[in-house]
């Protein structure tokens, strides 16, 4: 697509590619012998990883790093420690995204928790690649440039190792790998290799140059599903880009904050966050003017409305409201030199129309609970008797009154499997909050904690994890648990990038207690939610 934008970059050489297999081992280190068999016997198991075999690993691996710095491999001898760390980072990342894996015993590892086991795997092996990059990054860049070279990088059987580059260079911007990474992106719409696409986007993300940013804000303009690929290019940048890339990143924005879609207003408020108030708070206001005309109206969103009061509050330092009247003047009073603006945009304040769900401001008039239903939520609850399911039940309904009969609504529950109350959204009438009430409080505790099956419920989603409906009804999701998920934390990150730049839902998450394993936080994070912690 946008290709020649890199044809000034020099014609890569062909370079050795990294084997796909290790090489032999003849004249080989020992510590090499033991990491061709540690990678073997973790081949043969499906389980996790123990803290033993674990252990186990990270000596081999120090110990070749400490071998390389204090006497340097071989040019043979450096392919296969280059080629070893890419298996064990495609192996970890495989088998830690497979979400839901229970606890297993195995003769590679005692009873754990393999998901998370393997994604630490694939931490330690990526590790050690950076540390190659960081002491060889033009030789290297271009060993795996070679690597990334169409159609093979693409192919079914090369796709694995393909992703463990493509993860190893995020955030690296070797010169060499440039080209490579842009025709994966532009290869995808070929033969739909989506991951390797969105991998090939977060390795550029952030890269300072400008065909760069040329190159993300072409895809942009021409697909609203690639603006958030600039969003985060541009809040990775070191510094601003060009006058001409932000005029463009303006009217993009501004486009998208006054179209009627509020998904599309969101990835416009995103993209606007990250330019200058200059251009950015006249777009702000006039954006603020049009969503105030739309309340009441089908096309009305308190979520990008209190998004909007959120984002002037931040430039300005000051809490305004939601009429944009004030706002304007404001603006008008700073344009003419009488104001100025904060040096820190940090700006505090009361949040616009938000109602509290345990202290949790939540500003959305689209909205599905999933909360936590696993026996421990039969604890008591502070000190008025109550346990924390009957708390959430309270805390529940008491947002849904305070936020009013315009809000719609929809619980799911999850302990050892995911229930969901209602398919369609409902109002928050009196009426539908007693229904809900009784059949909450005919769901007594008990069960595991498996929070990716209630939102398996909550969202519709396929046994792969895929949304069935890409665009939900509801544009907010908050989560309630008290304690460690038996899926864990790895299934979050590859889920939000694989199906949220659709959906465009943001995770507010409540944590009961000071257990937990970092799922509610992660979601939070990946989405530009919160995450809270009550006792």
């Amino acid at each position: 697509m946008l290709l020649a934008l890199l044809t000034t970059l020099p014609l890569l050489a062909t370079a050795h590619a990294v084997p796909a297999r290790a090489a032999g081992l003849d004249g080989g280190t020992e510590e090499l012998r033991h990491l061709r068999s540690w990678i073997q016997r973790a081949r043969r198991t499906r389980a996790g990883v123990d803290a033993e075999r674990r252990t186990e690993l990270e000596e081999v691996l120090a110990r070749i790093v400490e071998r390389d710095r204090e006497h340097p491999l071989s040019p043979e001898l450096s392919e296969e420690w280059i080629g070893g760390l890419i298996e064990l980072a495609a192996l970890g990342e495989e088998r830690g995204r497979r979400r839901g894996a229970r606890a297993t015993a195995s003769p590679f590892g005692s009873e754990t928790a393999p998901g998370e086991s393997w994604i630490g795997i694939r931490d330690l092996a990526l590790g050690a690649l950076h540390g190659r990059i960081r002491a060889d990054p033009e030789g290297l860049g271009e060993r795996l440039a070679a690597s990334l070279q169409l159609p093979q990088a693409v192919e079914y059987k090369s796709l694995r190792r393909t992703l463990a580059i493509l993860e190893a260079l995020r955030g690296q911007h070797l010169a060499p790998t440039m080209a490579p990474l842009v025709s994966i992106v532009d290869a995808v719409a070929e033969n739909g290799s989506e991951e390797a696409s969105r991998r090939a986007l977060e390795a550029l993300a952030g890269w300072p140059d400008p065909r760069v940013t040329d190159f993300l804000l072409g895809r942009a303009e021409a697909d609203v599903g690639s603006v958030g690929d600039l969003t985060r290019h541009l809040e990775r940048l070191p510094s601003p880009p060009g006058e001409r890339a932000l005029d463009r990143a303006r009217t993009l924005g501004a486009r998208l904050l006054l179209s009627e879609s509020w998904r599309d207003a969101v990835r416009g408020l995103s993209l606007v966050e990250q330019i200058d108030s200059e251009r950015a708070v006249p777009v702000l206001i006039e954006a603020l003017t049009l969503w105030g005309r739309r309340e009441g109206t089908e096309l009305s969103s308190r979520r990008v409305r209190g998004a909007l009061v959120a984002e002037l509050r931040r430039r300005s330092g000051r809490s305004l409201g939601a009429d944009p009247d004030p706002w304007k003047r404001w603006w008008e009073l700073v344009q003419a030199g009488r104001i100025a603006l904060p040096t820190t945009t940090d700006g505090q304040g009361e949040l616009y129309s938000s109602a509290p769900f345990f202290g949790l401001r939540l500003e959305t008039d689209r909205v599905i609970f999933v909360l936590d239903n696993s026996g421990s939520m039969a604890s008591p609850f502070r000190t008025d008797g109550s346990t924390r399911y009957e708390a959430a039940i309270s805390e529940l309904l008491g947002f849904l009154r305070a936020s009013g009969p315009a809000t719609r609504f929809q619980v799911a529950l999850f302990s050892d499997r995911g229930r969901l109350w209602q398919r369609t959204p409902l109002h928050a009438t009196e009426k539908n909050l007693a229904r809900v009430e009784r059949w909450l409080r005919s769901r007594h505790p008990g069960g595991g904690t498996m929070l990716f099956e209630g939102l398996r419920e909550a969202l519709d989603l396929d046994r792969d994890g895929h949304l069935t409906n890409p665009y939900p009804e509801v544009d907010t999701v908050v989560v309630l648990c008290d304690g460690e998920t038996q899926e864990g934390k790895g299934w979050v990150l590859p889920w939000v990038r694989r199906e949220n730049e659709s959906a465009q839902l943001v995770f507010q998450c409540v944590r009961i207690g000071h257990a937990g394993d970092g799922t509610l936080e992660a979601l939070a994070e990946a989405t530009g939610g919160r995450c809270v912690e009550v006792e």
